[in-house]
């Protein structure tokens, strides 16, 4: 999206400016956890605070109050430190086509007819564009071939890197992305396990005491079973 608008720049504005709010919209859930839905669409430039970090000196981070959330209960969004310019970024763009005020919509609607930052755009147009330009790179499938979609980009994908990069726990997880323990437990399990299999290899309280020749043999295993050849039985 980004690389198109910089060789497209005599192109339709209303073009330009959907595509670089479709790569903004993606990166800002992605990060804060904010749904790729109304949660998202409803935010208003008046929502975003940036302040000083209490605890890592010369940073600095986003807050952004989710008014209109899935649940019906507002809350706070946090924008890491090392993304908070993707907020700088995406309101200088906003300006260069005449929005980005207070008031306006962070990701508003913005056509020929309709371009002052105060009509809210509906979710399945920035949709709509994501599966189009996908298709067109033909990367609207992965490796295992599920179908890409907003919301596994957008959120799942951010979802799944707290648990398994970042390592948060569940309370922690399910507070920022707005839902419930058991939602986060039921559907995140699998990565929960990966960001630290440790924790299901042990099987009792205690420290784990294995016999030096045991643990070299198992080792040993292991590395003989890693390097067989593959056989190809077609």
């Amino acid at each position: 999206c980004v690389s198109q608008n910089t060789k497209d720049k005599e192109r339709q504005a209303n073009r330009r400016f959907g595509r670089a709010r479709l790569y903004y919209f993606i990166y800002i859930c992605r990060h804060t956890l904010i749904r790729p839905s109304k949660e998202a669409l409803s935010l208003r430039w008046e929502d975003v605070t940036f302040q000083d970090s209490r605890k890592e000196p010369g940073l600095r981070l986003a807050t952004i109050n989710v008014r209109d959330s899935k649940t019906g209960i507002p809350r706070v969004a946090v924008m890491p430190y090392g993304q908070v310019e993707l907020l700088t970024k995406w309101r200088g763009v906003s300006r260069e086509f005449g929005m980005g005020e207070p008031g306006d919509y962070v990701f508003p609607k913005w056509d020929h007819t309709t371009h002052d930052g105060k009509t809210q755009v509906e979710a399945h147009i920035i949709g709509r564009l994501l599966r189009r330009k996908l298709l067109e790179w033909g990367l609207h499938r992965t490796e295992a071939g599920k179908v890409i979609t907003l919301y596994s980009i957008a959120r799942h994908t951010g979802i799944t890197r707290r648990i398994e990069v970042s390592g948060w726990n569940v309370g922690q997880v399910a507070t920022a992305a707005g839902t419930s323990i058991k939602q986060i437990s039921d559907f995140y399990y699998e990565s929960f396990v990966r960001a630290d299999p440790d924790k299901w290899a042990k099987t009792f309280r205690g420290q784990v005491r294995i016999e030096d020749a045991k643990a070299e043999r198992i080792r040993n295993a292991v590395e003989a079973f890693e390097s067989a050849p593959v056989v190809d039985e077609g």
